[in-house]
């Protein structure tokens, strides 16, 4: 849990924290609980209600995805960082590619093509 800095009451956001070599870093879940039903010892929310239970299961889902994450890493023989876990976590390592992208590529390796073929025409 991170408590904003002006907090009253009601709930708060919950943050995962990754940790390599002694360097953190966090990312938050999108979920929240109020602090009162939070339990800092087991990372998890506490009681038996559809809302706790519901949470833990998410929490427990996002662990096992972060070994998978790891898991790969190891695989790929990749150097692991608490940078690199989080992006490769949350999907922004991939560089993606956008159709306007490709398009303009191809416009490019045309235009000499294009040249070429107007002056022969001529």
């Amino acid at each position: 849990m991170k408590k904003p800095k002006n907090y009253v009451s009601g709930p708060v956001p919950i943050y995962m924290r990754i940790t390599v070599d002694g360097i953190p870093k966090e990312v938050s879940i999108g979920r929240s609980v109020d602090p009162s039903r939070w339990r800092p010892k087991a990372n998890r929310a506490a009681g038996t209600k559809e809302e706790s239970r519901t949470l833990n299961s998410h929490l427990e889902t996002l662990v096992r995805n972060m070994d998978d994450v790891h898991t790969i890493l190891i695989k790929e023989n990749a150097t692991i960082t608490a940078d690199l876990l989080k992006m490769r976590f949350l999907g922004q390592d991939i560089k993606r590619h956008y159709l306007i992208e490709i398009y303009l590529a191809i416009i490019e390796r045309w235009k000499p093509c294009s040249a070429k073929d107007k002056s022969q025409a001529r």
